[in-house]
């Protein structure tokens, strides 16, 4: 009798010591608690920076990485102002955007669903815009029409389209010309956006054609970026003009938005 009495005794004192199980530490904050550098104190509440390589679950099934007092059922602190501490491996900035709700954080830091109403804009070529090439030929050059700001920083799908008319002012001529519109993110025309290129309108032109005769063409492009603030996107295009076995004779490029077919536009995806 004496015997039993004694082993329910010593578990019963077994479960109250060690009803908080410590690794690394033998002064355990929580039901679990892991102290990654064993930098714990013996005796005591660990710092905060002490807390930083600290793992813990409490009994009431909060989890706490970085700090042994979660408040959440789960709780991360990396140590550094602005920065989760947490990261997903195969979602990045450059994922696919698709739709769903925004998560965003409170004043302290809780991560909640918040209303995202996409920001939009847009910029419309009013007038004319006319090019009339003055130097040698061939003829190149590049320049910027149009222009929008993303406002805020986030993602946004951009839309942009260029209506263009190549007038010959020359009554004999044996030339070639063409208009390829782009965005570019410098007010002097010329920086192409990779991959933003669209072709307009161009042709070969025959041996004898009439002061009458033009080209003209229209075309579209759609990129996706994803900006820190305010960034400035211009519509470019180069117009590219030069003699292929005659000996005189110009071209003028003429864009027109009297439809509104040369704009460009923006819409934000995510913030």
């Amino acid at each position: 009798m004496k015997k039993i009495t004694f082993i329910i005794l010593f578990f019963f004192f077994a479960n109250s010591t060690f009803a908080q199980i410590g690794i690394n530490t033998p002064n355990p904050q929580t039901m679990f608690h892991v102290d990654g550098q064993k930098d714990n104190p013996t005796t005591g509440v660990p710092n905060t920076a002490q807390q930083l390589n600290d793992f813990a679950v409490t009994s009431n099934g909060d989890v706490g990485v970085g700090t042994t007092n979660p408040t959440s059922k789960l709780e991360l602190n990396s140590g550094t102002n602005n920065v989760s501490g947490l990261k997903f491996t195969n979602l990045t900035s450059a994922s696919p955007v698709s739709n769903g709700a925004i998560l965003g954080v409170d004043a302290s830091g809780n991560v909640i669903k918040t209303q995202f109403t996409p920001l939009t804009g847009e910029s419309v070529l009013n007038g004319n815009y006319d090019l009339i090439p003055t130097g040698p030929l061939p003829f190149q050059e590049n320049f910027n029409i149009l222009n929008i700001t993303l406002p805020a920083a986030g993602t946004y799908e951009i839309k942009y389209q260029l209506y263009a008319q190549i007038n010959l002012t020359a009554s004999t001529v044996s030339s070639t010309a063409s208009v390829v519109a782009w965005l570019t993110t410098a007010p002097s025309p010329g920086n192409l956006v990779v991959n933003s290129a669209v072709f307009v309108c161009g042709y070969q032109v025959p041996p004898t054609i009439n002061s009458t005769t033009a080209i003209s063409g229209g075309n579209m492009g759609t990129m996706t970026v994803t900006v820190t603030g305010p960034t400035t996107y211009y519509l470019g295009a180069r117009f590219t003009y030069g003699t292929t076995g005659g000996t005189g004779g110009t071209a003028r490029l003429h864009s027109s938005d009297s439809l509104g077919r040369t704009k460009m536009s923006y819409i934000q995806l995510a913030p």
